[in-house]
């Protein structure tokens, strides 16, 4: 078998990544930039890390990135690098708010560039299932980085789940299960997580965990749409945005908005 001169080349060098989103202040994003310089095989070098242009170029003049390389947004920036004859990125980083994951994942999977995706991937499974067409169709690579897979925590759930018996209790096996769920908001491992209560109602653990998602899948989606809503203001003219959040710190409703998260009781916890 002939080895891909491509697929070579990028193992002896460091990959060339292009960045949306993680502009000045963003914190998820320098989470992704410190562990790239970790691993040491990794070079940001091109990117839209801002809606806002100044922001943007600041943020790359930091990573000592190019003005050339620096696009007004992501649609020019896909368009541009997948037309680049040399030193093409090899896959783009979108650290970006949910809601904007899909559109612009798919925009670079068209343009046959490789995705690494901050979590969560999309907030509708119909978008999930359109990338994943995407990368089958044009033959890519998607990554969707869940950063809990490091965490010593969610290392010892694994070699609980890869050593647990079927004869072992339900409560035990249903306690790894959630940890290794990381888009599940759980807190099982704090100790507040009524196994008892749960398992007398839902003794399979597979069915469990669809019963779990689909009673919390409300609060999960609402949480999204309010940071998306919350996010705009960032993109707004000085004045316009203290306006606004004078108005949002006064409405009542708006205030009922951002804190139903906080309130909000996960099913199966002791109350």
């Amino acid at each position: 078998m002939t080895a891909n001169p491509k697929a070579t080349d990028a193992i002896n060098r460091r990959l060339r990544l292009g960045m949306v989103g993680g502009g000045p202040g963003a914190g998820i994003a320098e989470t992704h930039r410190t562990a790239m310089r970790l691993d040491d095989r990794y070079a940001i070098v091109a990117g839209v890390f801002s809606r806002d242009r100044e922001k943007s170029l600041t943020a790359a003049k930091k990573l000592h990135i190019p003005e050339d390389r620096i696009y007004s947004d992501y649609l020019a920036m896909a368009e541009a690098e997948s037309a680049r004859k040399d030193n093409r990125i090899d896959a783009v980083v979108i650290v970006t708010q949910t809601a904007s994951h899909y559109e612009i994942a798919r925009r670079f999977l068209e343009t046959g560039i490789n995705v690494v995706c901050d979590k969560p991937l999309c907030l509708k499974l119909a978008e999930a299932k359109e990338l994943k067409r995407l990368v089958e169709k044009n033959g890519l690579i998607f990554c969707l980085t869940h950063s809990y897979s490091g965490y010593a925590m969610v290392r010892h759930a694994a070699r609980m789940v890869k050593g647990v018996r079927w004869t072992k209790s339900l409560g035990a096996r249903l306690h790894a299960y959630f940890v290794l769920r990381a888009n599940i908001r759980l807190i099982a491992t704090s100790g507040l997580f009524d196994h008892d209560w749960y398992l007398e109602r839902n003794a399979d653990v597979p069915t469990a965990l669809e019963i779990w998602e689909r009673n919390e899948r409300p609060i999960t989606e609402h949480t999204q749409r309010m940071s998306y809503f919350l996010g705009l203001p960032t993109t707004w003219h000085p004045l316009l945005r203290t306006m606004a959040l004078a108005w949002a710190g006064r409405s009542k409703w708006l205030v009922r908005q951002r804190t139903k998260t906080a309130l909000h009781r996960p099913t199966g916890t002791a109350p």
